[in-house]
This record gives C-alpha cells, sequence and structure tokens, in this order.
C-alpha cells in the first residue's frame, strides 16, 4: 500500500486540467482496494478525492467523474479512522445537494436528475454518516437535516416514477441478450432501486442506516444450468466410470472378499428334523383353514 500511495503522489498538489494527474490517481486507487480487502486502510487516498478532487468535480471529465464516485462508494465500505470521516462527510454532503436539487416553483422548469451519481453520493454518505450521527441529528443541525429531507422527497417520487417507466418498459419490450438499450434499462432498474432503498432510511426519525444495497456495477454471478440427460442419452450413452466389484468382509478373518467366494462357502439350507417339523411333510394332516 506504500508503494502505491507513493506512485499515486498524493503528497503532490492536484490539478485538474491535467488529465494524466486523474488518470493516475483512479489508476492507483483502483489497486488500493484491492489491499484494502485484506484490512489495509484507503485513508490517504479518501481524505485526497474529498479535499481536492470533490471541490473541482465539475471540470473533471464525465468519464473521470464517475469513476472516482465509484472509488469513493467502494472504499466508503471499508473502515475509516474517525477523524477522516469527520473530514469527508461535508464535501460529499455538498456535492450530494448540488444533484439532488429542493422542489423547483410551480411554474418553474424541472431540472434533470443524475441518478448513477447520485447513487454513489448517497451510498458513501449513508456509509460514513452512520458512524457519525451527529452530522444529522445533532440540535446545531436540524435545518440541515429538515433541507435534507425536503430534497430526498422531492427526488425520491421522481426516482420511483423514473423506476416504475423502465420496469413498464422491460416488460413490454423483454430483455434480449445482446440489446444495449435493455441492458442499460437493467441497470438502470437496479441504480432506482438503491436509491430507493437508502432514501427510506433518513426518513427514520432518527435516521436507521440499515438499508444494504449492492452497487449497480458490482460483479454478477453466473449460474451454471447443466442440463440432465434425457432418458434415451442415459441409455445410448455408456458409463465412463468403471463399476467397482461388491466386496463383503469375512466376519471371522476381517479380510475383503468377493460375492462368489463367500456364497461357496456357505452350506445349503438344511430342514429342521424335529417333532414340529414332522407335520409339515407330506404325512401330516391337512390343512383346515385354522
Amino acid at each position: 500500500m506504500d508503494v502505491i500511495v507513493q506512485q499515486a503522489e498524493l503528497s503532490a498538489e492536484f490539478k485538474v486540467e491535467d488529465g494524466e494527474s486523474v488518470d493516475r490517481f483512479i489508476t492507483c486507487f483502483k489497486q488500493a482496494l484491492k489491499f484494502c480487502k485484506r484490512g489495509c486502510e484507503a485513508t490517504q487516498f479518501v481524505v485526497y478525492l474529498c479535499q481536492n478532487i470533490l471541490p473541482s468535480f465539475t471540470a473533471i471529465s464525465e468519464d473521470g467523474r464517475q469513476e472516482v464516485l465509484r472509488l469513493l462508494a467502494e472504499s466508503s465500505m471499508f473502515h475509516l479512522p474517525d477523524d477522516t470521516i469527520n473530514t469527508c462527510l461535508p464535501p460529499i454532503f455538498s456535492l450530494l445537494l448540488e444533484y439532488v436539487p429542493l422542489p423547483p416553483p410551480e411554474e418553474g422548469e424541472a431540472p434533470s436528475f443524475q441518478y448513477s451519481t447520485v447513487e454513489c453520493l448517497l451510498f458513501a454518505f449513508h456509509q460514513l454518516a452512520q458512524k457519525s450521527p451527529g452530522f444529522l441529528t445533532d440540535e446545531a443541525n436540524s435545518e440541515r437535516l429538515k433541507d435534507f429531507k425536503k430534497r430526498l422527497q422531492y427526488f425520491a417520487r421522481k426516482c420511483q416514477a423514473y423506476h416504475s417507466s423502465l420496469q413498464a418498459a422491460v416488460k413490454s419490450s423483454g430483455i434480449e441478450v445482446n440489446d444495449e438499450q435493455a441492458k442499460l434499462r437493467t441497470v438502470a432498474i437496479k441504480i432506482t432501486a438503491n436509491i430507493s432503498s437508502l432514501v427510506r432510511d433518513f426518513f427514520h426519525n432518527p435516521p436507521s442506516y440499515q438499508a444494504k444495497v449492492k452497487l449497480s456495477w458490482g460483479p454478477e454471478k453466473t449460474v451454471v444450468q447443466r442440463k440432465r440427460p434425457s432418458l434415451a442419452t442415459a441409455e445410448t450413452t455408456p458409463s465412463k466410470r468403471k463399476p467397482s466389484p461388491i466386496r463383503f468382509e469375512d466376519s471371522e478373518t476381517g479380510a475383503a472378499s468377493n460375492g462368489k467366494n463367500k456364497r461357496a462357502d456357505q452350506s445349503l439350507y438344511q430342514p429342521p428334523r424335529d417333532r414340529f417339523s414332522s407335520s409339515l411333510g407330506n404325512n401330516g394332516p391337512p390343512f383346515t383353514g385354522g
């Protein structure tokens, strides 16, 4: 991790107009997250992102913005010191408010929404705010929470309407493997569902932070369905596995022997010869059905 931090040049001043600087940060941060899964902390990367990159967020290229926010969301799931959380919450929250606007006046124009951006920022804020709940619930921050709920209520209403329209479009057109439009709709459904789950937590009093969501860009597990062979195939296809002979254990010696030897050693059955068996022979009394 120390080597990656050195290669990222986090001690240098961030130049937003330098595309190479942004690409280097993204590449190094991705490599650093692999070690975070083993217990390392991404503190230096998260602090650098929040203090240097987020204030100049709109000046970054569109692809770079989305990559940076995804890294922020993924890194928020790992352990961060309390002082780092308190440092990073204000810039994340400020940028989130820019993409979750207040309801416009009745005669005003409705704003456009960037749901993928909100998913990343809202998820990162949700992860960090639950470790510092006073950021919203302290008495001094009551107006902050009130304003945030008003924004979320308006945004959630638009998000649910968009989610419903996406589901209706998918049901009417179906999902084809090679249909890029259908794939985009499927991802958009995941994004809007995640946003709705996260938003509900903030309307509890106090916020509950109970929602567990899977980020929309997370890897999907592929389940391979193996076809069972038909009866005709099973009968005509010979088995490749050679059957092993059945062996019996000798009760006296404990040694294993095959069935033929064991059967040869057994004596023939001898009927009982006593006073009760005589009645079962040919000279016995006839059966009366009693």
